[in-house]
């Protein structure tokens, strides 16, 4: 019974927190929001039309509708759909290229701009950065449950047979099991993105990541921060934590649609100063 009650409270509070992050987006709506840069929101696995920044689900708004409320300059704000390139995809690696094209045909090479990437969104941000001809004039970089470290999903077969998500992509798609697959850390991609060199020049091109992870994520789990060893001082410098409490990959309580999630992306593209760790506001945000 003493556990319940725990639970319950945490679980109230966490309602509170959302409630509090809604006000606040609200009160945008009144004297509205101005981006700084144009930005651009990536889709991880299986999302090619972007859902989980274009599209409300669960009874709650998308970034994108957000935005449209709040954002003064809201045509700057650029959702990424792979449709189009996703049967000729056979990893994130693949995706980054698709994704230079895409960023570069909306402002050309030399704007400066902001990204935000959902899951293997946040892969397919590093690779566009890091790989062949890479992407510059990135000052934030946002990645929201990335599997930076590759997951195992717990055995993408089993995955595959078993999950909801499995049952929906079925046998028929051939091309999202090969995408899945290059997500587990045994795969040569995973360890082509995660070579000391290549964390080092992702933290050289930008100007400051920001790794968002939930702490229900049975996905992506401990992955979606990415490892400093190597670069110790450099990762010290230029990145930071946001954990949202409560929130999973997708779903009901999937962090992207989660009021304290937008919120804090809207802050960070708006250069505010985030909350310090004692701050009660529903996350916990930390310097690496």
């Amino acid at each position: 019974m003493a556990t319940e009650g725990i639970v319950q409270d945490f679980t109230r509070e966490r309602g509170k927190q959302k409630n509090e992050s809604l006000v606040q987006l609200n009160t945008f709506k009144q004297r509205k929001i101005t981006l700084r840069r144009p930005v651009f929101f990536i889709p991880g696995w299986t999302d090619e039309d972007c859902k989980c920044w274009a599209k409300g689900q669960w009874g709650q708004l998308s970034i994108r509708q957000w935005f449209e409320d709040i954002v003064a300059n809201s045509a700057d704000s650029h959702f990424i759909t792979f449709s189009d390139v996703t049967k000729d995809c056979k990893s994130f690696l693949d995706f980054g290229e698709a994704l230079k094209r895409k960023i570069l045909d909306v402002i050309g090479a030399d704007h400066e701009f902001d990204i935000v990437g959902h899951s293997m969104g946040g892969l397919n941000t590093r690779a566009a950065i890091t790989r062949g001809d890479p992407l510059l004039h990135t000052n934030k970089c946002l990645t929201v449950a990335t599997p930076h470290q590759g997951d195992h999903l717990g055995g993408i077969q089993k995955f595959l047979r078993t999950s909801w998500l499995g049952k929906i992509i079925g046998t028929s798609t051939p091309y999202h099991i090969e995408q899945g697959k290059n997500l587990d850390p045994d795969y040569e991609p995973i360890k082509i993105i995660n070579t000391d060199e290549s964390r080092r020049l992702f933290l050289e091109r930008i100007n400051k990541l920001y790794q968002f992870k939930g702490t229900r994520d049975f996905c992506v789990k401990g992955s979606a921060i990415m490892k400093n060893n190597g670069i110790e001082s450099l990762y010290e410098e230029k990145t930071e934590q946001i954990i949202v409490e409560g929130a999973d990959h997708t779903g009901k309580i999937g962090i992207c649609q989660d009021p304290r999630t937008i919120l804090t992306i809207v802050k960070v593209l708006l250069d505010i100063e985030l909350p310090k760790p004692d701050f009660n506001y529903g996350y916990i945000f930390k310097k690496t």
